[in-house]
């Protein structure tokens, strides 16, 4: 029995090793993925399918679209780099001249930041490239095609006769560089597929939007014709402007240089801004019913300036008159001004001389004793006595320190007919041109 046993789990060992070696083998665990190509190329079942130039996977299948395209299945093996990404594109190559069946499969894959694309994706056939082979470059070449290239290696002599080598030979060393500078062009290209396929792709939406629009197309277009017209019609004044355009800029540029030294001195202005802003939002407040309230007082104006007109012109004949005469009174104000100043000096001495002395008012001195009486002499003593007494009496002091007369006071300083106030306010002492200090009353007269 158990001889038995052992030999029915060997049996089942034996079966499990063969489903697992057909699984394997039938390439039941391997990536699929599908293309379809405008032309299989000679692809045959079998052929190698490789990525960055190793092999990967084979083309397990080969048929056709409902559209007649080919379709191609290709399977590749657990990988590290599988699942591929958007972006991948396929590209049917020949492994080299010779032969037929010589064909394989390149993916060239897309970026790893893309979308991965799960088993059983298929490439379009905008993500896939057939081959051109060398029959149908050959079949190109008509009888008119081979005409024309006779003719061009009959006449390549004469490109490098005489001068014309010299030029050739310039073209030849610049051609190499942008011929490099293309080619890296389009490798750019190539590896970003993606981006390209999308800027196709906008670029189909865009044209089909653009096509739907066509009456507003054909309206802007006439529209542009029609100022590029009225363009061309200002030739002259527009060549008039680029000519004058080099001092502007020049003049311009003077300005720019000057305008930072006016932004640096309107700085502290605009500091200072903020802080008015608040006044000025109250005055603005205020402007709206101040002009409502001045448009009857302006409406009344408005009413007399004709009568104000009227009289301006019944002015005019005086003209002749009124300026001299106003040029005159210049000139006597101009030489009156020191009288005026003198009158303002001396215009309470004045006031109070004509209400004391001609008015007759009278005011009584007081001090810590009660009233008191202050008699001044104005004449002389010789003017007070008559006929040959006055000659008698003598001129200057009487009585030294204690009575004296005084006389020819002509030039009394503001405020100087009274004795000095205690406080200096009086008098009040002007330069030698207006008055003389010793004019004025000595103190002695209250403090003899």
């Amino acid at each position: 029995m158990t001889s038995g046993r052992h030999a029915v789990l060997a049996v089942l060992a034996a079966a499990v090793v063969a489903v697992a070696a057909v699984m394997l083998l039938s390439g039941g665990g391997a990536y699929v993925l599908h293309a379809e190509f405008d032309d299989a190329g000679q692809l045959v079942t079998g052929d190698r399918v490789e990525a960055w130039g190793v092999p990967i996977g084979t083309v397990t299948q080969l048929s056709l679209t409902a559209d007649g395209r080919a379709a191609v299945t290709l399977s590749i093996g657990a990988s590290p780099d599988t699942p591929l990404h958007a972006g991948t594109h396929a590209v049917i190559r020949a492994a080299g001249l010779a032969g037929v069946a010589n064909r394989y499969v390149d993916l060239e894959p897309g970026p790893a930041t893309a979308r991965t694309l799960p088993s059983g994706s298929t490439l379009s056939p905008r993500e896939t490239s057939g081959i051109v082979d060398i029959d149908e470059l050959l079949d190109t070449l008509d009888r008119p095609t081979r005409r024309n290239i006779e003719a061009l290696t009959a006449h390549s002599a004469e490109i490098f006769a005489g001068s014309g080598a010299r030029f050739f030979n310039k073209l030849l060393a610049t051609l190499s560089p942008a011929l490099a500078q293309t080619a890296g062009f389009y490798g750019q290209l190539a590896q970003d597929r993606v981006g390209l396929g999308d800027l196709i792709s906008t670029a189909d939406t865009t044209a089909t939007a653009l096509a739907s629009r066509d009456p507003e197309l054909q309206d802007a277009l006439r529209g542009g014709a029609a100022a590029l017209t009225a363009v061309a019609r200002q030739q002259a004044p527009l060549s008039d402007a680029l000519q004058r355009l080099p001092s502007v800029l020049t003049q311009a540029t003077s300005t720019l240089s000057s305008l930072r030294s006016t932004i640096a001195a309107l700085r502290p202005t605009l500091r200072a801004v903020p802080a008015a802003a608040a006044p000025l939002a109250t005055v603005l407040r205020q402007t709206a019913p101040t002009a409502r309230a001045a448009t009857p007082a302006l409406a009344a104006l408005n009413g007399e300036l004709p009568v104000m007109d009227r009289t301006l012109a019944e002015l005019r004949p005086l003209r002749a008159t009124v300026i001299p005469a106003l040029s005159s009174s210049t000139t006597a104000l101009r030489n009156s001004q020191t009288i005026l100043t003198g009158l303002r000096y001396y215009a309470a001495d004045f006031l109070l001389g004509v209400t004391n002395g001609l008015g007759g008012i009278a005011a009584g001195n007081y001090d810590e004793n009660g009233h008191y009486a202050r008699v001044e002499f104005v004449n002389a003593p010789q003017t007070a006595a008559a006929g040959i007494f006055s000659a008698l009496v003598p001129s200057g002091t009487i009585i030294p320190n204690t009575f004296g007369v005084r006389e020819h006071l002509t030039a009394r300083c503001p405020g100087g007919d009274a004795p000095p106030a205690p406080d200096g306010s009086n008098p009040w002492v002007l330069g030698s041109f207006w008055c003389n200090p010793a004019d004025d009353v000595p103190l002695s007269v209250d403090f003899p």
